[in-house]
Parts: C-alpha cells; sequence; structure tokens
C-alpha cells in the first residue's frame, strides 16, 4: 500500500524531469531530479523483492491496515503462517490470514 504511494512519487518526479528536459536539455535541477526518482526507484524494487517481512510491514501491507498486535495474535493462533527469526516473527510477503472453523454449538 505505502509502496504504490512512492510509485506514484516516482511518476511525478519521472514528470517533471520530462518537463524540464523539454524546455532545457541540459538543465542540472533535471539531472538531480532524475538521480532522485532513480534512486527512489531502486529503494522499492528492493522493497518488493524482500519477502520475509515484520508483522508490523505486513500489517501496512494489507486492504485494511492491521495492527501488528493482531498479526502476532493470529500467529500464535496459527492463522498465519510465519517464521521465527532472531529478532521476532517474519510472515512471508504473501501470506493469507487463515480464518478458523466456526464450531457448531448443540441446541
Amino acid at each position: 500500500m505505502w509502496v504504490s504511494h512512492f510509485e506514484r512519487e516516482v511518476v511525478l518526479l519521472e514528470a517533471e524531469v520530462a518537463s524540464r528536459r523539454a524546455i532545457a536539455p541540459h538543465d542540472p535541477v533535471a539531472a538531480g531530479i532524475a538521480w532522485s526518482a532513480q534512486q527512489l526507484r531502486r529503494a522499492i524494487d528492493t522493497l518488493n523483492t524482500t519477502h520475509l517481512l515484520t508483522p508490523e510491514q505486513w500489517g501496512t501491507m494489507q486492504p485494511k491496515r492491521v495492527p501488528p498486535q493482531t498479526v502476532r495474535r493470529w500467529i500464535r493462533d496459527q492463522e498465519l503462517d510465519a517464521v521465527e527469526g532472531t529478532r521476532g516473527w517474519l510472515v512471508p510477503k504473501d501470506a493469507q490470514r487463515r480464518r478458523p472453523i466456526p464450531v457448531a454449538r448443540p441446541e
């Protein structure tokens, strides 16, 4: 979710570079903006290739933001796959929560 925000920023920076270079092809400010956009795009690509996330990171990537405490509870209740790292739980980027099966109560 937050990655898409930064991707939009990269697009805006690249549009600014294009408009500046249309006016002056050798604009040094455009070169600086282009470099910044390139660095930001590299950082986004690095984040997109990360496969294991902390509960905080995984929760912020969900369509409806999930608090880290809830993510940890889901891990504890085995509703969400995770591996134990050296500093806590790590959740696979593409992990999906398994909802518990409701138990039928006798009438």
